[in-house]
Order: structure tokens, then C-alpha cells, then sequence
């Protein structure tokens, strides 16, 4: 079974990939995403950074002007 992490950036995604692989990590592409995927105590991983943010905060009404909360 393959371990998919996402994060909202793709500098994030390397530097992750990064520190769990110790450097070794592989590189790809999926429709212009860059992925990287490494082994880490056996298993496979696969980190790939989304655009844009991967949260989004919808308040009550009101609590939509916070100068008036």
C-alpha cells in the first residue's frame, strides 16, 4: 500500500519528500503536478502540492464583518 500525502504547496510537497527519503527522492510529473516519491522504512510514498489552498473557512453570517463581532 502506498502512503499519498498532499499539501497546499508544491515547495512543501519537496521539502517533505525531502526530509523523510534523506534526499532520495524521485520525481514526476501528473498533468503538470510535480510528484515525488520515495521509499521510507519499506513502504512507498507519493507527496504531491496542490494550487491554491486545500482549506476554506465558510462563517455564519454573522460573523462575516469581524469589526462588528
Amino acid at each position: 500500500m502506498t502512503t499519498v500525502v498532499f499539501t497546499e504547496k508544491n515547495k512543501a510537497a519537496a521539502q517533505i519528500a525531502n526530509i523523510l527519503a534523506g534526499g532520495n527522492v524521485r520525481r514526476s510529473s501528473i498533468g503538470g503536478v510535480a510528484v515525488y516519491d520515495l521509499k521510507r522504512n519499506g513502504k512507498d510514498w507519493r507527496i504531491m502540492g496542490l494550487a491554491g489552498h486545500i482549506m476554506g473557512y465558510d462563517y455564519p453570517a454573522e460573523f462575516n464583518n469581524w469589526r462588528e463581532v
